[in-house]
């Protein structure tokens, strides 16, 4: 076992690094047992190296800056083949037009909606985040989560003193969870570093964003809002405008239903010069089983904690991200004639 920047790592015995002899299937982007060496005996500079794996491995972000001090059960599962395998499919994957269903319980948030932004904001500092949910507080909950890490975590403005403050409650012009925080940049511009908004209310007006982010634009407690659900698909398409040409965004969240809004942005097509119809999203679907069914083995989550899941009504959309399991099914599409 090592220490890096105070956190001890120990490599899984399931995950290689790429400097092996032997390769394993899932591998850490870099050996960070070989990084602890050079830096211990003064090879490479302590600072500068950490701050070049913070902008470069967004699962060095998660591991050492988002969740450096979790739990035991917490780290185990961060230090997982599923999680590092996620956190290499994003870096390596398309920036834009992406759709992440995965299980709940699966790091979604963590990885995605907190991890990514903070790196993406650490190599793009005059850029801008804005961070979707259905309404508001459920996106602002997200900003808490990323305010807080500045605000407890010196590793960056170690690192990063030219873009974080290193008193951000009296520093900074903007750092409040309603109106979004602003880090060190030399624009000046309207929009926040980072801010938090909803679809169905709170969207903001007269701002674009280079990255929107879009976690959990629907869940449980109006997945059987017809209306609210046909708003939010309206909303999400409306709110392209608030992008920047240049820019990207990502989707990600959990299924609740057969006509929810991921859904519906699953199935978005573009269509080609030639009437090609091709998906106008990159989708990776993660359910919580290794082959995606509800006697499947558990991928992270605890077989005692997948168990204890089958008893809900909503397993088979939030566990297996199947909107529509066949023997739900009321009516075979096979019958219906378009």
């Amino acid at each position: 076992m090592i220490t890096i920047n105070g956190v001890p790592f120990e490599p899984h015995p399931d995950i290689g690094f790429k400097s092996d002899a032997v390769h394993k299937p899932v591998e850490y982007k870099f050996n960070y047992l070989d990084i602890a060496r050079r830096i211990a005996e003064k090879e490479w500079p302590e600072i500068d190296t950490y701050r070049q794996l913070i902008k470069d491995d967004l699962w060095f972000c998660l591991n050492f800056v988002v969740k450096p001090f979790a739990n035991e059960a917490d780290r185990a599962r961060v230090n997982h083949p599923f999680i590092i395998n996620a956190c290499r499919e994003l870096e390596e994957g398309p920036k834009d037009f992406t759709l992440d269903v995965w299980a709940r319980e699966h790091y979604k948030t963590s990885i995605i909606s907190i991890a990514e932004t903070i790196q993406f904001q650490m190599a793009n500092p005059e850029y801008s985040t804005a961070l979707f949910a259905y309404i508001a507080p459920k996106s602002k909950k997200v900003l808490a989560s990323i305010r807080s890490i500045f605000e407890r975590e010196p590793i960056l403005y170690t690192c990063f003193p030219d873009v974080v403050w290193a008193d951000p409650k009296k520093e900074a012009p903007l750092w409040s969870i309603d109106e979004g925080i602003i880090l060190k940049r030399k624009t000046n511009r309207q929009e926040p570093t980072i801010g938090a908004y909803g679809l169905t209310e709170g969207m903001p007006t007269g701002l674009h964003f280079e990255r929107r982010i879009y976690d959990d634009i629907t869940t449980e407690d109006i997945a059987d809002s017809v209306n609210i659900i046909q708003a939010i698909k309206l909303k999400f398409d409306s709110s392209n405008n608030i992008g920047k040409e240049g820019g990207h965004h990502r989707v990600n969240g959990t299924f609740y239903g057969h006509d929810d809004p991921l859904v519906y942005i699953r199935d978005k097509m573009r269509i080609g010069e030639d009437g090609e119809r091709t998906p106008a999203y990159h989708i990776r679907i993660r359910p919580a089983t290794d082959d995606g069914t509800i006697n499947g083995k558990p991928i992270l989550i605890s077989q005692k904690r997948l168990d204890d899941l089958k008893l809900d009504a909503t397993f088979n959309c939030q566990q297996l991200c199947d909107p529509t399991p066949k023997e739900d099914q009321k009516l075979n599409p096979d019958y219906l004639n378009v």
